[in-house]
């Protein structure tokens, strides 16, 4: 077990250049459209409900990419900062917020505790959050020793996926898509969001002319297809089984080889 902090993902946020329009369109994706049964058309509630804390203009200057950013809660704030800090992340504070940044890439931390007002990790439900790359090991064990995390390898997987995880819950995910999708997909954070029916919501973004990047692909334990938004802005969508129901094998840090349920749960 690596030591450090406990790191939990608590949300996503949007960076975006037209904030407004992007906060439209995820929600009429994600929204009663996708086979969800939403309690509210408001755009806020609506991305609420799947952990979207934050739709921000990106900036001309001083903001990231335009992109996804997840938000990370730890025990120890300042600590964590030092540590980051020292792999080469650079701390900004931009709307009482602070993000760790490296170059164009962003992420959020926050305090376990309290945790600020604007995050709710009981929303997030099944939103998971994986770092685009084509050196898996390399950003893996930047993250481990950033964030205090554990890394498990997905055995025989074309994108040499790992799991980052704390306390046997997964956090983040690393993954090489370069072998799976005919477009050179750059490096920064996908965000996969859970729709109740998949092809549904693919099919009604692509006659938006949402660009499909990569098609519906089945892990053993979730289908998923990669798309990139009307802004630009690459994202994921989802349908997930449960882990524990999953044949596929993980390596821990120990070397030992097990199925991926016995070490790891999505949220707590």
């Amino acid at each position: 077990m690596t030591s450090g902090p406990a790191t939990r993902l608590v949300g996503v946020e949007l960076f975006s250049d037209r904030a407004g329009e992007s906060a439209t369109f995820y929600s009429w994706l994600l929204g009663p459209g996708s086979g969800a049964s939403a309690s509210d058309w408001n755009p806020v509630s609506l991305l609420f409900e799947h952990g979207v804390c934050g739709i921000r203009v990106r900036g001309e200057d001083d903001g990231p990419e335009s992109s996804w950013v997840p938000v990370l809660s730890t025990a120890d704030l300042e600590a964590t900062v030092a540590r980051a800090e020292s792999f080469g992340y650079a701390r900004l504070e931009r709307d009482r917020a602070t993000y760790l940044a490296a170059g164009p890439h962003w992420l959020r931390v926050v305090p376990a505790d309290p945790l600020p007002v604007d995050v709710d990790p009981a929303a997030l439900g099944s939103t998971t959050v994986e770092w685009l790359t084509q050196d898996v090991p390399l950003a893996s064990g930047r993250l481990v020793e950033t964030l205090g995390l554990d890394s498990l390898q997905v055995i025989d997987d074309p994108g040499d996926y790992r799991l980052l995880a704390s306390d046997g819950v997964l956090v983040l995910g690393v993954v090489d898509f370069s072998l799976l999708s005919a477009q050179p997909l750059s490096r920064g954070w996908l965000v996969y969001f859970d729709v109740p029916d998949l092809e549904l919501t693919i099919a009604r973004a692509a006659e938006a002319g949402v660009e499909v990047l990569i098609p519906p692909t089945d892990e053993g334990y979730a289908v998923w297809a990669v798309l990139r938004d009307p802004f630009g802005v690459v994202f994921a969508l989802a349908s997930y089984s449960e882990l524990e129901e999953s044949t596929r094998m993980v390596r821990d840090a120990s070397g030992e080889i097990v199925p991926i349920g016995m070490r790891i749960t999505r949220h707590d």
